[in-house]
């Protein structure tokens, strides 16, 4: 369903380049830097070639934990989280039209399942 992607998709998309998901990836960065690592964003860090193959190196350990504490530091989840969150509720207002009738269409089919198998309550 095109709409249900779209809200899964553009909100992800969008959120990327929210000024508050931004500046938490300017400050994420930052704080990673004063620990050794070079990272533009988190994303960057995640599509890194050194953590494609291999074993899991000492050095990817400690950088996931100063990951995880810079992280939570700048409050990168929460941040992101709540700027994405509010991009995908603007989404599904503008989609609830056709994603109510997506709903309708789901839950009829899963009905069918049920009868067909029996286990309809």
């Amino acid at each position: 369903m095109a709409a249900a992607r779209t809200v899964d998709f553009d909100g992800f998309e969008r959120s990327l380049t929210d000024p508050e998901v931004e500046k938490a990836f300017s400050e994420w960065s930052s704080c990673m830097k004063a620990k050794g690592y070079s990272y533009p964003t988190l994303l960057a860090a995640m599509g890194s070639a050194e953590f494609s193959k291999g074993p899991i190196s000492d050095h990817e350990c400690a950088l996931a934990q100063h990951d995880v504490e810079c992280k939570k530091k700048v409050d990168l989840i929460g941040r992101w989280n709540k700027a994405e969150s509010a991009i995908r509720r603007s989404l599904i207002k503008k989609n609830q039209v056709i994603l109510d009738r997506f709903l309708d269409r789901q839950t009829a089919k899963a009905a069918a399942a049920r009868k067909l198998l029996g286990t309809d309550d």
